[in-house]
């Protein structure tokens, strides 16, 4: 595998790692409202 493509392979992972992060936090977010209502 050549070097660009390696990159192009992780930044497209990295990628996708960043948005099932970012909808886990929404997520846990949704959680901790329910369980603690104001």
């Amino acid at each position: 595998l050549k070097e660009s493509e390696e990159l192009k392979r992780l930044r497209k992972e990295n990628l996708r790692l960043k948005d099932e992060n970012a909808i886990l936090k929404k997520f846990a977010a949704m959680l901790s409202r329910e369980q603690n209502p104001d």
